[in-house]
This record gives C-alpha cells, structure tokens and sequence, in this order.
C-alpha cells in the first residue's frame, strides 16, 4: 500500500477535502498519516492566560501527554497578569503557532500577533466538525442558527451549556479563575468537554 497516495483504503484527495472541511479558512499543515486518521482530532481550548507562565507549564505537560491538533486561544494571552511571564508564554506558543487558532482579547497588543507567530482579530469564524463556530473574547450578543458553536473567554468562569441548539462555551481562566478552578476545554467529534487544569478531572460534558 502506498501511504501517500491510498490511506487506511480512502483516496489521499478525499482525505484533504475532508480534513478541509472541519476547519475552513485555517491552514493545514499536517501531513496526512495513518495516525492522522486512526487517531481523532482534537482541539484544545483556553484563555485568559494572561502571561502567566506557571499554568502554561501545566497546559504544555498536557500537549506532552495528549499532544493536540489545534488549539483555539481565546484572548488576553500574554498581558494582564501578576507573573509578568508575557514573553516566556510567547516563547513556548510560538511553539505551536501552526496549530494556534486564537482572537485578541482586551489585553492585547498589537505586538503580540509578532511574539507569538498568529494573527489576533477581534472575531473569528470558523467550521468545526460541519458546524459553524464563531470565536470571540468578549461574550458575543448575537443571535445564532441552530448546530451552531459559541466560544468566548473573558469573564475568567467557565460555562457549558446549550440553548435553542447553540452550545455556548466559556473554558474559564487557565490561570486567574474567578470560580473555583483553572480550566480548561477539549472538542472531538463526539462533543466538547471541561476540564479542571491542576487534575485534569472532567467537570461537565456536552455530546454532539
């Protein structure tokens, strides 16, 4: 079997227009392997991190363990906290900043999109497993068909819910919670799920 042209028993171009869909308008820069197939994507989502470099250190011993295949940053990344960790932070994201899909938050600079190797607009949308998902930092008052994706960051509590068919998502605080843990969000194809940082314990699931 040829792996670059037949993987798995489905045609390499198939492939492509298949990987294409899940994440419109983001470049994909992985190579097409067996484990790319095997294994199902998954999709990292944080925020307000606020330059601090200690909770980072726990998110990238996570990425060792559990490496992901996008990670969604939902603002206020490298400013704004009491670490001053800012460019240590944008050292180790710029890391991944292939995989990095993020928004600028209200503690962003513009020199940031430079520290870290993305681009940082206000709003983002994008298609994630066939749905519409609409990314933003500060909570997004819009009204949203049904299937549809929300994700914003911003208040520093984590939230996971559905209404009128719209999952609504806030990871909460990676560093700086305002409720009673650091958090944190993982999506596949079966749903999205909330994460407490210090243990990893589940905290609250939504399938699709």
């Amino acid at each position: 079997m040829e792996k670059s042209k037949n993987i798995d028993g489905i045609e390499e171009k198939f492939l492509k227009i298949f990987w294409s869909k899940i994440f419109s308008g983001a470049e994909l820069s992985y190579a097409l392997t067996e484990n790319a197939i095997i294994k199902a994507m998954k999709i990292f989502v944080f925020s307000d991190l606020h330059g601090s470099i200690s909770s980072l250190r726990k998110v990238l011993s996570i990425w060792a363990q559990d490496p992901p295949d996008r990670i969604i940053l939902l603002g206020d990344i490298l400013n704004g906290g009491y670490e001053g960790g800012g460019f240590a932070c944008a050292r180790e994201l710029k890391k991944y900043s292939d995989k990095i899909i993020a928004v600028r938050g209200n503690c962003d600079r513009e020199e940031d999109e430079r520290l870290l190797g993305v681009s940082l607009p206000d709003r983002r949308d994008i298609s994630i497993f066939g749905r519409s998902a609409h990314l933003g930092h500060r909570p997004i008052w819009s009204a949203f068909p049904e299937g549809d994706l929300v994700f914003t960051g911003h208040t520093h509590v984590k939230t996971l819910y559905e209404e009128m068919g719209v999952i609504y998502l806030n990871p909460g605080s990676i560093a700086y919670p305002r409720d009673s843990s650091a958090s944190y969000a993982w999506i596949t194809e079966r749903g999205i799920g909330l994460y407490r940082l210090d243990d990893q314990t589940l905290l609250q699931e939504i399938k699709f």
